[in-house]
């Protein structure tokens, strides 16, 4: 499957007619009908978005929000708690903040000690990168575990970042269906004795990683022994020092 058919098959996935035009401009996804314009019902889908809770404030990013004409964008959504001496909750007054997210980076990683988001208890650390001599531009990185933080998967693990096609897992991303904007926001590695895993981090199972405002986003692609084209699964990590 070819980039622009990873795209038409999203753009089937959110409803758009057969004959479908389909653009992909700075993380707007446009699709454009060949014949009549269809009406659709604005929708956003906070359930394809990576969500973040962190004491009174819930951070929502790559939100996809359909408009009425079809297009797709994507925003990064802000909402703060404030709690009354009762206990009871409120929106802040500025709540929802809702801004253009950026483009998914998986170029700008930075080694470091890194906490899980849903438990700061947790974490793990990243090394790198070592160039690989003759790689093309390939560089190694690794995920181990982090001194005074309790194991949390997928570690160990091995990452690659660079161009794909130089990567020793081209074949195997490729052979998984992942393709299109999937297969560019993320860097690919592979998990290996996946001593704090479970059904969807376990050895030898396909990782992709990506930087989205300094955090650190990790998605599994592999459950039970099987590949597939989308994550089942994603943990964010906070990079802590």
């Amino acid at each position: 499957m070819n980039a622009r058919a990873g795209l038409l098959k999203v753009a089937k996935f959110f409803g758009a007619g057969a004959g479908a035009g389909i653009f992909a401009l700075s993380g707007v996804l446009v699709v454009v009908g060949a014949s009549t314009a269809r009406a659709e019902t604005p929708a956003a889908f906070f359930n394809y978005s990576s969500l973040i809770g962190q004491n009174k404030t819930i951070t929502a990013t790559q939100v996809p929000i359909q408009t009425s004409t079809g297009a797709f964008i994507y925003k990064d959504v802000t909402i703060q708690i404030n709690v009354d001496a009762a206990g009871n909750l409120t929106y802040a007054t500025t709540s929802p903040l809702a801004t253009l997210s950026p483009m998914l980076s998986a170029s700008t990683f930075r080694a470091g000690i890194y906490t899980d988001s849903s438990d700061s208890r947790f974490g793990l650390q990243v090394s790198g990168p070592a160039i690989i001599p003759g790689g093309g531009g390939l560089a190694q990185w690794s995920l181990t575990s982090a001194p005074g933080l309790g194991c949390d998967p997928p570690q160990p693990a091995t990452f690659y970042t660079g161009p794909l096609a130089n990567s020793p897992l081209a074949a195997r991303v490729k052979d998984a269906g992942i393709t299109g904007i999937t297969a560019t926001q993320y860097s690919f590695g592979v998990i290996g004795t996946a001593g704090c895993g479970n059904a969807n981090w376990q050895n030898n199972g396909l990782i992709g990683l990506s930087n989205v405002g300094g955090n650190l986003i990790i998605a599994s692609f592999t459950q039970s022994g099987k590949d597939a084209a989308t994550p089942y699964t994603k943990i964010i990590y906070v990079f802590l020092k």
